[in-house]
């Protein structure tokens, strides 16, 4: 499935959209460990997202589960 992340680079509160249903969002730094946020959908395949804290400016994996139990995959830059 294509992803749409906007807008990337990101601050705090960015939109995914894609044409699947989304069932999660979750977010790792390069070690691979979850960031908080908070996430609430606008339609089936669109949601806004938050980043809970204040992580670090940098490289970051956004990671989408779709209700069909596939997922995707998509790099987002933090400033």
């Amino acid at each position: 499935a294509s992803l749409e992340v906007k807008p990337n680079p990101v601050s705090r509160e960015f939109r995914v959209k894609t044409g699947e249903k989304i069932s999660a969002v979750e977010m790792y730094d390069t070690g691979g460990r979850v960031l908080p946020l908070q996430s609430t959908p606008i339609s089936a395949g669109e949601w806004n997202i938050w980043l809970s804290g204040n992580p670090p400016a940098g490289v970051y994996y956004l990671r989408v589960l779709f209700e069909n139990g596939s997922s995707a995959s998509h790099q987002v830059m933090k400033f």
